[in-house]
């Protein structure tokens, strides 16, 4: 049988850490998205401009699109750790109640 050490404190932070990397990453969706829109097809409508709203323009608007979604599924694995961190910190808060109850000869 393996043991399992369940760390509710250590759920909060993990839950705290990716709330604000998630925080991180629209930020920089963002700054990524006023920068293209405040371009306004500064690069021009020649074929340099063509050709960097290709390799830039277009990947960077599909990556802004994707960091958006991701984010959203980091803050809700975040708020499930967070979650689990105080079930489990309610559980054992209850045991313990039991268990002292218990020892004591008081019932249940």
């Amino acid at each position: 049988m393996s043991e399992l050490n369940v760390s509710p404190s250590d759920l909060l932070h993990s839950a705290d850490k990716l709330i604000e990397q998630a925080n991180t990453a629209v930020d920089q969706v963002i700054a990524t998205s006023l920068a293209i829109g405040a371009g306004a097809r500064s690069w021009g409508d020649d074929e340099l401009g063509t050709i960097f709203e290709q390799v830039y323009v277009d990947p960077a608007a599909e990556s802004m699109g994707a960091v958006q979604q991701m984010a959203f599924h980091v803050s809700d694995v975040a708020d499930r750790l967070a979650q689990s961190g105080q079930s489990y910190t309610e559980a054992e808060e209850t045991n313990t109640s039991r268990a002292a109850t218990a020892t004591s000869g008081d019932e249940l």
